[in-house]
């Protein structure tokens, strides 16, 4: 049986389970610590808080245990044992409620934990736009999918398959936003290329081509914009925001914010074309948030309303010190032929370019291909899964170079 915690990693709430299931440990009854710890965009986006006030973090609390009584029957029963909020289940450690909540329920106290792990796991699935808040009863006299099969753990394999398979795949079903189709990701990298003060920088390009529906993807007012942003924080502050269509993070040797801004619009640029319309972005810099440049669409234009060809390119400059470049998709589903590719201006004799794959699909689904070319110049990787693929969210391609005399043996 796969690990909750592995299952929340990977399906993006690894950050909020990680605190969570600390906050069942000792005795339970979570402070507004708890809260203040969890990701800005789950305090935001799931519990309904912006900022870490007394009373918003006491308003996240409150919330959170709407959340756990909103859970089927069982579930919340199990949940609110572990949580122990206002110590309702004694000032006793967490081994000790469980082992209580088990006896009071002719239960064993070691399943009793692991369908707490497992718990939490589906509590944070239902806070997903478009999931049920408890599975839809069969008819009078019907065992649900759900019931019918049930491992040696205590979870059953069918809830799995409902929750993290049948249910996330529906949504993109209900919300073709999530999903893109033939994706073709294309970068450029060009080593030591740029000198920034006394310091050497590697210029990147960036561009990717798909088929979108672009409706899901913008603000109520119809803005939205692509952006570059100086820290991990805030480009995950970005990936938060309805409305930000791409994103990267380029943390350029600067002192302040503003100086770094100046070198953001001097040496970066974003481009977008909808349906073969290229739009005139325009960057724009904010102190509500100064780690963050935006190129934004222009106000008079009108999204299309149903799937079109997109396209989005990047130019920036990282450290040449760097020597690795990630593509993950972490927010959407790729279906048709999804392609990535890395051209490393430099040449094989100089640079030593490998490549990590790693993505999920069904087991019988066509294995995807990795080519390697190279001439005189420059090399390259390309990764393609033929045209009829559906790579699941968090799949991706680690690329990295070595000098050729730094490679191993």
């Amino acid at each position: 049986m796969t690990n909750p915690s592995d299952l929340a990693e990977l399906l993006g709430f690894g950050a909020v389970y990680r605190v969570l299931r600390q906050a069942v440990r000792d005795v339970g009854d979570p402070s507004p610590d708890v809260i203040r710890a969890l990701p800005a965009t789950f305090q935001r986006e799931t519990l309904g808080i912006e900022g870490t006030t007394p009373e918003e973090l006491s308003r996240g609390l409150t919330r959170l245990r709407e959340l756990v009584d909103r859970a089927p029957a069982e579930e919340a029963a199990r949940l609110r044992m572990a949580f122990n909020f206002s110590l309702d289940h004694g000032n006793l450690a967490w081994t000790r409620r469980a082992e209580g909540f088990a006896r009071d329920n002719h239960v064993d106290a070691a399943q009793t934990r692991k369908k707490v792990d497992s718990d939490l796991l589906l509590l944070l699935l239902r806070t997903r736009p478009g999931a049920e808040s408890s599975p839809t009863p069969p008819p009078t006299g019907e065992r649900s999918p759900v019931d019918r099969v049930e491992d040696a753990e205590g979870v059953t394999w069918a809830r799995l398959v409902q929750h993290l398979a049948i249910d996330p795949l529906q949504r993109a079903t209900d919300q073709p936003w999530l999903w893109l189709e033939d994706m073709d990701y294309s970068v450029r990298v060009y080593p030591s290329d740029v000198v920034v003060g006394d310091r050497a920088m590697t210029r990147v390009a960036v561009e990717s081509k798909s088929k979108r529906y672009l409706a899901g993807s913008i603000r109520d007012d119809g803005a939205f914009w692509m952006s570059i942003a100086r820290t991990e924080s805030s480009y995950q502050q970005e990936f938060g925001h309805v409305g930000c269509l791409a994103r990267e993070i380029v943390p350029l040797p600067a002192g302040s914010d503003d100086a770094w801004r100046d070198l953001v619009l001097q040496h970066c640029s974003a481009r977008l074309t909808v349906d073969g319309l290229h739009l005139d972005l325009q960057p724009e810099t904010s102190e509500a948030i100064p780690r963050v440049v935006r190129w934004v669409s222009p106000s008079d234009f009108t999204p299309p309303t149903e799937r079109v060809p997109i396209g989005i390119e990047f130019s920036y400059l990282m450290d040449s010190a760097r020597d690795l470049f990630t593509v993950t998709f972490l927010s959407y589903y790729c279906v048709g032929n999804t392609q990535i590719k890395l051209t490393l201006n430099a040449p094989p004799t100089r640079l030593q370019l490998d490549t990590d794959v790693f993505y999920g699909r069904a087991l019988d689904a066509r294995e995807p291909t990795v080519r390697q070319t190279s001439d005189t110049f420059s090399q390259t990787v390309a990764f393609a899964t033929g045209n009829r693929s559906l790579l699941w969210p968090g799949s991706g391609v680690y690329f990295r170079w070595h000098a050729i005399e730094d490679v191993p043996k």
